[in-house]
């Protein structure tokens, strides 16, 4: 369960902006050279961030020797999804109800 492996330290916290109040997060694991996004978001005022940061995620990913990123989005939340698209993920699988 992925809060429970945040809660037990196993994924990886990125976080930018400064205290106490960051402006951006992105928690993930790695295993065998894949990465999952496990949960990310922005302050709403702080949105702008969102490309930018998670480009370098992106990258830091990919200098980490990680060759496939994995990720789950409501559809409902259509600016992260387009966010996503933009940084080339593809949509592999929808979920209804």
């Amino acid at each position: 369960d992925w809060m429970e492996g945040l809660l037990a330290g196993r994924a990886t916290l990125l976080v930018t902006g400064p205290s106490p109040r960051p402006a951006a997060f992105m928690a993930f694991t790695t295993a065998d050279g894949a990465a999952e996004l496990v949960l990310g978001g922005t302050q709403p005022d702080q949105a702008v961030l969102a490309l930018p940061f998670w480009t370098a995620i992106m990258l830091n990913l990919k200098q980490a020797g990680i060759r496939r990123v994995d990720t789950v989005v409501s559809a409902a939340n259509v600016g992260v999804a387009n966010l996503y698209a933009r940084l080339g993920f593809q949509i592999r699988e929808t979920l209804v109800g």
